[in-house]
């Protein structure tokens, strides 16, 4: 019998969300995953480096302190409104 193929199961539970992200911030979103991996010394899937970086920007959006790993840049700004569509 063959071994065991594909992704192993998620230890939490997940809801799946199709997240269509501008090209200029999807090369954001990479810097940042090249910056956590150097920083910690390991490698990162996109979605785990997605939740990192959704994390981060909650806990400072809230008030709080990014997550443990998540160092400031010092290149942060303020965040903008989104838009609204109508």
């Amino acid at each position: 019998m063959p071994g065991k193929v594909g992704r192993p199961k998620r230890a939490e539970d997940v809801t799946p969300v199709l997240l269509r992200i501008p090209k200029a911030l999807l090369a954001r979103v990479h810097q940042c995953k090249a910056t956590i991996e150097l920083q910690e010394g390991i490698n990162l899937s996109r979605t785990e480096a997605l939740w990192r970086i959704l994390q981060a920007g909650c806990a400072v959006l809230e008030g709080g302190e990014p997550a443990p790993g998540m160092a400031q840049t010092g290149k942060s700004k303020p965040v903008a409104p989104t838009p609204r569509r109508s």
